[in-house]
């Protein structure tokens, strides 16, 4: 990750990881962290709608 000026409040290692793990992400897919995060929250948010809901009632084949 390429240095950034000092951030104008404190910044915890979990940040500080998530930070450079979004930076990293969007070095390797050529999308901007806002696309990422999107992505993330979208996912996490479905999810718990699913869990919500309970067992699916589909039966495979």
């Amino acid at each position: 990750m390429p240095h950034v000026r000092k951030l104008p409040w404190p910044c915890s290692r979990i940040e500080r990881d998530v930070l450079h793990e979004l930076w990293s992400e969007a070095q390797r897919t050529g999308r901007p962290i806002t696309a990422i995060v999107k992505d993330a929250v979208d996912q996490h948010l479905n999810h718990l709608a699913a869990e919500a809901a309970g067992p699916s009632l589909h039966v495979a084949a």
